[in-house]
């Protein structure tokens, strides 16, 4: 399934979208950044389409997140200077 996960009407600092399996075990979330401002606020992105009573890992970043935590309270978007960046960030259900 794919979601839209901000706004590019309301939201022009960035951009993110995600894509989840049909079995809700896997997540790619992609993230661009589209702006850069000094002293820069930290953004979150709220996920969708998630089991929430199930935890999900992030083997990049050795981080476990539960499934409620990241479609109510959302992930850190890193800063990066510049315009454009963009990173992913591939989670799977953790055992």
């Amino acid at each position: 399934m794919y979601y839209r996960l901000t706004d590019p009407i309301n939201n022009q600092e960035i951009a993110a979208w995600e894509f989840v399996s049909e079995n809700r075990k896997e997540t790619l979330i992609n993230i661009v950044s589209l702006t850069t401002h000094a002293n820069a606020p930290v953004n979150y992105v709220r996920c969708k389409g998630l089991n929430p009573e199930k935890n999900y890992c992030c083997a990049e970043q050795k981080t476990v997140y539960s499934g409620s935590a990241l479609m109510s309270v959302g992930i850190p978007v890193k800063i990066i200077p510049g315009e454009y960046h963009a990173w992913q960030m591939h989670l799977t259900e953790s055992v």
